[in-house]
This record gives C-alpha cells, structure tokens and sequence, in this order.
C-alpha cells in the first residue's frame, strides 16, 4: 500500500487507485479515482464496496459536478486565450 500513496504522491493517481485496488483498499482507490475523475474505475469500486442506490447517485453527482467544473474552467481559458490573440493581433495591426 505504501507504493499506492507514494503514487498519489508523484501525481499518477490511476496506477496508485488500481495498485490500492490490488491490495484491497477499496475505499482508498474510489476517493483516488474520484480524486482525478476516473469514473469508470470510480463506479467499480463503488459496486465492490456495495454502495446503495443512494450512494451511487451522491457518487455519480460528485463526479459530474467535477466533471462539468473542469469543462467551465477549459472552456473559460479557451475563451480567454482567444480574446488575448485578438487583442495581439489588432495592436500589431
């Protein structure tokens, strides 16, 4: 399990939920997976854990709040960097 946290640690939040998985640490992988948003991986850990109907939805919310928040967020750099190359390109022309 110390190789899962230390992958935790180092960023590579898949390989450490599925080592953390491996050694039966089901609660410890599904906030990983949740953590970076691997929802698949998610879901089966909440299926091993035999979440209810009730947890499976707060989960699947958790997930797509996450999920639409990191959209937003992309979509406003995206809209961001367009405005400053247009800003660029009428100040050099």
């Amino acid at each position: 399990m110390a190789y899962g946290e230390d992958l935790v640690q180092s960023g590579r939040y898949l390989e450490a939920g599925l080592i953390l998985a491996r050694a039966g640490k089901c609660e410890r992988a599904l906030t990983v997976f949740e953590g970076c948003l691997e929802w698949r991986q998610a879901i089966m850990m909440a299926t091993q854990l035999n979440f209810t109907d009730q947890q499976f939805n707060l989960l699947a919310r958790r997930l797509a709040g996450e999920s639409i928040d990191v959209v937003l967020f992309q979509h406003l750099n995206y809209k961001q960097s367009k405005m400053h190359i247009s800003l660029i390109q009428l100040l050099v022309c």
